[in-house]
């Protein structure tokens, strides 16, 4: 097997590692605690309400949005921002072996 070969079975291989691209999320999963402000409640005393979830996403331009996350949705987010990160590491495995492509492909002539 040619080397360039090798480069094309090696992309393929990456690729067939990556998530779907609908099970991804691009966020971070926050925990919340909170206080009442009730004077007579328990997190008046430091036993706070929670944990409650959240996505926390940015935008482009820096605009961000906080998404309440059920306790029932907890573990399917967690899964997809996991998602997101094995798909942005192969993404740029496969950006560099197209790099390596590029490099080792010799320039088509120029006819004229």
């Amino acid at each position: 097997m040619t080397r360039i070969r090798r480069i094309y079975e090696r992309r393929k291989k990456v690729e067939q590692h990556l998530p779907e691209a609908s099970q991804v999320i691009r966020a971070s999963l926050i925990e919340r605690y909170t206080v009442c402000g009730k004077p007579s409640c328990r997190c008046s005393k430091g036993n706070l309400h929670g944990p409650y979830y959240y996505l926390s996403i940015t935008y482009p331009k820096g605009k961000k949005e906080m998404v309440y996350v059920s306790t029932s949705q907890k573990k399917k987010v967690e899964e997809f921002i996991a998602n997101y990160q094995r798909y942005k590491k192969g993404l740029e495995e496969i950006s560099r072996i197209n790099i390596e492509l590029i490099k080792g492909q010799k320039p088509l002539k120029k006819r004229g």
